[in-house]
C-alpha cells in the first residue's frame, strides 16, 4: 500500500511540476520557493538552425562579418551537418583575413558536399592567402573541373602569378578574357608585373 501511495504522491508532483512548466516555462516552483530554470548558452532558445542561418545571411549581407561568424556558427550547433553554415562561416573568416580559422569550416562542408564548388574556392583561397600557392592550386583546379567560375579562374591565375609562371598565369587570363569577367584586366596587369 506505501508503494501505491509514494506512486500516487510522485505522479501528482509531476503533473503539478508540467503544469508549473506550461504557465512558467523559466521557472520551477519547488516547495514555494521559485529557482530558475537553465538557459541554453550557444544556441537561443526557440531558434532553429534555418533561422540562425538566415540571421547571419542578413547580418553578412549588412557587412557585419563578426556577428554573421556568430550566427553561423550557432547554426553549426544547431545542426553540425548544415553545409551551407558551415560554408558562410568558413568565408567570414576569410573575411576577416582569419584564413587558418575558415580551413576546418570549409573541409567540414566538403566532407557533407565534396562537390561544393564555391567551399573549394573558399578552401583554395585561404591557401592563396597563406601564400600555399599549390594547395591553392589543387582546390581551384578541382572547382574549376565542375565548374568553371571567375573567382576559380582570377585565383588560379593569381597563384600562377605568384609562383611566377607567367606561361600558366596567361592561360588562366585567356580563359577569364572569354567570359564577362570583372577580373581578367586585373590579372593582366599583373602578369604584365612579372
Amino acid at each position: 500500500m506505501f508503494r501505491y501511495l509514494l506512486c500516487g504522491f510522485f505522479t501528482f508532483s509531476l503533473i503539478n511540476y508540467s503544469i508549473a512548466q506550461k504557465k512558467y516555462p523559466n521557472e520551477a516552483s519547488t516547495g514555494g520557493k521559485k529557482i530558475s530554470a537553465a538557459k541554453p548558452i550557444d544556441t537561443q532558445p526557440g531558434k532553429n538552425a534555418l533561422a540562425l542561418y538566415n540571421e547571419g545571411i542578413k547580418l553578412k549581407e549588412g557587412k557585419k562579418y563578426a556577428e554573421a561568424l556568430a550566427m553561423f556558427q550557432k547554426a553549426i550547433l544547431a545542426q553540425p551537418d548544415y553545409g551551407d553554415a558551415l560554408y558562410q562561416a568558413g568565408w567570414c573568416c576569410n573575411e576577416k583575413g582569419k584564413y587558418n580559422d575558415a580551413v576546418p569550416y570549409l573541409k567540414k562542408a566538403l566532407e557533407i558536399n565534396k562537390d561544393n564548388v564555391s567551399a573549394m574556392t573558399e578552401l583554395g583561397y585561404c591557401d592563396y592567402a597563406l601564400q600555399n600557392y599549390n594547395d591553392a592550386l589543387k582546390q581551384f583546379n578541382r572547382a574549376l573541373n565542375i565548374s568553371k567560375t571567375e573567382l576559380s579562374l582570377y585565383y588560379s591565375g593569381l597563384c600562377y602569378v605568384g609562383l611566377k609562371n607567367k606561361d600558366e598565369a596567361m592561360k588562366k587570363y585567356n580563359e577569364l578574357k572569354n567570359m564577362p569577367s570583372n577580373y581578367a584586366d586585373k590579372l593582366k596587369k599583373l602578369i604584365e608585373g612579372l
